[in-house]
């Protein structure tokens, strides 16, 4: 019986720490979230995969648009936009995905926490 508690105690740490998820990035999904209860990463999973496999350095403010929508706050020379919570529990606030332009060009994203 120890033995079963045992493997239930250890699938949910692998369950909450093991698991390095992403979701499959799509710009019409990501343009109509909305923070809520019930999806409250959605996007922060989308961000992770848009930082590993779009390549967004090099590309224009206005196809930025096209691709994610305006904006959560336009900072002249950064985009932010709201990405949620992650599925992590150390992390209490929401995150965003910012875009840093150089003569409207991307020249850095990052997963900003502040």
């Amino acid at each position: 019986m120890k033995f079963n508690n045992f493997f239930k105690a250890l699938w949910v740490v692998l369950m909450l720490f093991g698991c390095n998820k992403s979701k499959r990035f799509s710009s019409a999904e990501w343009k109509k979230w909305r923070e809520s209860e019930n999806i409250p990463s959605k996007r922060w999973l989308m961000s992770k995969e848009i930082l590993k496999n779009h390549r967004l350095k090099g590309i224009s403010k206005d196809s930025i648009i096209i691709l994610l929508g305006k904006p959560d706050v336009d900072g002249y020379d950064k985009y932010y936009y709201n990405i949620g919570y992650p599925e992590h529990p150390k992390q209490l606030d929401p995150a965003s995905l910012v875009i840093y332009f150089k003569r409207d060009t991307v020249r850095a994203v990052k997963i900003s926490k502040e």
